[in-house]
């Protein structure tokens, strides 16, 4: 009997950390944008970076997000904009946030 009540507890320590994990793993990929673009302060960036080390599908996702990012960068910097659509782009931007 006794081993079975230290075998439920493993399996309930093993459950908690494993909900624990889950949280930490949504909060990490909600950040993990704000990170690429260096939007976190120093502490939450820590945070992050040490949950990536430890786990390896928010480390698969930060690296998949990073390539991407580079890859838009170097491609929308390859490409000039037609015209002035720079400008009305920044025009209309420029409207909707006035509105707002």
């Amino acid at each position: 009997m006794k081993s079975r009540k230290i075998k439920r507890r493993g399996a309930a320590r093993t459950l908690s950390l494993a909900r624990k994990r889950r949280i930490e793993c949504r909060k990490a990929r909600m950040r993990i944008h704000h990170l690429l673009d260096g939007r976190l302060t120093a502490a939450k960036a820590r945070e992050v970076r040490k949950h990536l080390v430890t786990c390896r599908r928010c480390c698969s996702r930060y690296e998949f997000m990073r390539v991407l990012k580079h890859l838009v960068r170097r491609k929308v910097l390859a490409e000039a904009c037609p015209g002035n659509l720079a400008e009305r782009v920044r025009r209309a931007v420029s409207r909707l946030v006035h509105i707002r």
